[in-house]
């Protein structure tokens, strides 16, 4: 257990699970789904008519 708390913060980091936050339908019919909070913010496009209402993305990938 002791080794855990020893390894950096880095080693942990990298993905965030995010909460719906808008969704818009696209001139081409697509829907536009945005997940943003005070650090981050992601768009993800999907042919479906309804957004995920949580999505997990890779830290690194922010808009």
């Amino acid at each position: 257990m002791a080794l855990l708390a020893c390894q950096p913060l880095a080693a942990h980091a990298g993905r965030i699970t995010m909460q719906l936050t808008e969704q818009e339908e696209t001139a081409n019919g697509k829907t536009l789904c945005r997940y943003e909070n005070s650090i981050y913010s992601f768009n993800f496009v999907t042919r479906s008519k309804h957004c995920p209402s949580v999505k997990t993305f890779d830290t690194e990938d922010s808009d």
